[in-house]
């Protein structure tokens, strides 16, 4: 039994919608089905008769109320409909089409009952929710806003009353628990009598951004406190030097059995500590001396070996995996050894009751400026130091902050907070970078960039 219908689309108006004009230039069809994916007569209103083959949702609707375009599997398919073409209704097309497939959110609302008359599908990829959802439930949206924001967000509307354009920058939880940052701006449509009767809006998704400037200002804070600790670092080394000169000559003069010696016996330890502090304080700073060499960053690595699972400690393994045809690098032997140390003391802190530490070398090359981290790695060839354990790992948070000089999540008294930024520092130093990829539960892997010494001295 045939049964008159009309293609769904998601975009309807009435006569006076501000599409309404784009809309004219349709005329109203009517399209005759007996079944959803049969040939489809359209019966345009110059009388002529015209068949469609294709699959469409449909329904009834009075086509005096309203007007609408077909829509083929909730994909528009004007063209299907094969009415004459004119510049008003290519036009018609090209908007609707550019405004269905934006990046951006984009939408319609009717001022005074709040109905959705139009979204395009970008908010099913933005938001992860369904068109028709907002459809049935227009304020369905605001369930996927965090509740911290959802006050700031009540207040920005509040202003819609007033005929203004707004602006708001929120988060969302998408349904797979992602969260998201966007940005959105909507303006208000008026009347012929200037009464605002639609409101019109956009919505952009920009946590991408968001998070770079985040770590831009992270890099700038960094720097800055690098500065002042590079200062006070070298100020206070000089004294030091002072401090440890005097205790060398009073020890030359006083007798080996005088009980004052003692005393300053342990105040040249506690300087030779200090000093060591120092030189971590001002590799991160990049500020320290380095005598760069061109070197053999799998030899380094073997020779460091017992020092390695001296301070790992008998319940730690270690296992190495050391490319053969790895290329030399530029770089302060001495200053390999600290990273390594550095990074097998915090292994050993993270895992009390024993693990596996694992490192890794192999080639690495750059054919373009890359991001790794918070620093970029300029193009050319790299040996890859890869170091590993199968500890706890950490949060997002703390990794955000692993670098920052000071920062620790071990115990007060374990360690000084140093270990990771003095790494970063001397790789910077040395022309590469450090990066941390780590979970809950799924250890940590320290991965630094030696930039080869062919390509530092070419």
């Amino acid at each position: 039994m045939v049964a008159p219908c009309i293609g769904i689309m998601a975009m309807m108006a009435t006569a006076d919608s501000p599409f309404s004009s784009m809309l004219d230039r349709y005329a109203p069809l009517v399209a005759l089905a007996d079944a959803n994916d049969s040939p489809i007569l359209i019966l345009a209103s110059n009388g002529e008769e015209l068949y469609a083959n294709a699959a469409y949702r449909s329904i009834n609707v009075p086509h005096d109320q309203q007007r609408s375009i077909v829509f083929e599997n909730d994909e528009i398919k004007v063209a299907r409909v094969f009415l004459p073409k004119d510049p008003g209704r290519i036009a018609a097309e090209i908007m609707l089409e550019i405004a269905e497939n934006l990046p951006i959110m984009v939408w319609l609302r009717d001022f005074e009952t709040n109905e959705v008359l139009f979204i395009n599908r970008a908010y099913e990829k933005i938001w992860g929710r369904s068109r028709e959802s907002l459809y049935k439930e227009p304020d369905s949206f605001i369930d996927a806003i965090l509740p911290e924001d959802r006050r700031y967000l009540d207040q920005v509307r509040k202003k819609h009353g007033e005929g203004v354009p707004t602006s708001a920058r929120y988060r969302i939880r998408r349904p797979d628990g992602d969260i998201r940052w966007i940005s959105a701006r909507s303006a208000p449509v008026f009347d012929a009598d200037g009464k605002q009767y639609r409101r019109a809006g956009i919505a952009e998704d920009v946590t991408e951004q968001t998070l770079l400037q985040s770590r831009t200002a992270d890099i700038q804070r960094l720097e800055s406190l690098g500065r002042l600790a590079g200062g006070v670092a070298h100020d206070f080394n000089n004294l030091l030097t002072a401090v440890i000169g005097y205790v060398e000559m009073a020890l030359e003069k006083l007798p080996k059995e005088a009980d004052a010696r003692a005393y300053l016996e342990n105040v040249l330890t506690a300087s030779d500590r200090a000093t060591a502090l120092i030189k971590q304080m001002l590799a991160y700073a990049r500020r320290q001396p380095i005598r760069y060499e061109s070197i053999d960053l799998n030899e380094t690595i073997r020779r460091a070996e017992p020092l390695l699972r001296g301070a790992l400690g008998k319940n730690i393994e270690l296992d190495t995996n050391l490319h053969p045809s790895l290329q030399n690098i530029r770089a302060d032997e001495s200053q390999i050894q600290q990273v390594l140390l550095n990074l097998a003391s915090n292994s050993r802190d993270a895992m009390p009751n024993g693990g596996r530490v694992t490192i890794e070398t192999k080639p690495f090359e750059v054919a373009s400026t890359t991001l790794i981290g918070f620093h970029e790695l300029r193009p050319g060839s790299y040996a890859l130091l890869t170091f590993s354990d199968n500890g706890p790992g950490m949060s997002q948070d703390n990794l955000r902050r692993a670098t920052e000089p000071f920062f620790t999540t071990k115990e007060p008294g374990i360690g000084t907070g140093l270990g990771l930024s003095t790494c970063e520092g001397i790789l910077l130093q040395s022309g590469g970078v450090l990066d941390i990829e780590t979970e809950p539960g799924q250890g940590a892997r320290v991965l630094t960039y030696w930039k080869s010494y062919q390509e530092s001295i070419d």
